[in-house]
């Protein structure tokens, strides 16, 4: 008996599974977060996965819409004066914060960047 209920869950779950959608976003989809977003607000991604009529989960809505779709997000290379705040707050020993991010990044580059000089920081700080 135990064997059915473990397939029975196992089942279940994949069952669940396959309802979300996985893989690039389609202009559709990036359409209905944005709409959803400008109606309801940010916030609350696993309840705004399940009520947008996304097939997608919170997490995936939450990282679309701060990595991609925000207007007042600025993407590109980092500019020189950036590159030099960056240094600056990280030699100060801000690392990721909030003055970090008073420069109006994509926290992913900005975790990346920060990360790189953490990295040769270290290297050069053990030889």
């Amino acid at each position: 008996m135990s064997s059915n209920t473990k397939s029975l869950s196992s089942t279940s779950c994949s069952e669940d599974e396959s309802e979300l959608r996985r893989g690039p976003w389609t202009l559709e989809e990036d359409t209905l977060l944005i709409q959803y977003i400008a109606r309801h607000g940010e916030g609350r991604w696993n309840l705004l996965a399940k009520r947008s009529g996304l097939r997608r989960t919170g997490k995936s809505c939450r990282l679309r819409w701060l990595n991609y779709l925000k207007p007042d997000v600025k993407r590109g290379n980092l500019s020189p004066e950036e590159q030099l705040l960056i240094l600056d707050l990280h030699s100060s020993g801000a690392t990721g914060g909030q003055k970090l991010r008073s420069i109006y990044r994509v926290e992913r580059t900005t975790k990346s960047r920060t990360t790189g000089e953490q990295g040769c920081r270290k290297t050069s700080t053990a030889s």
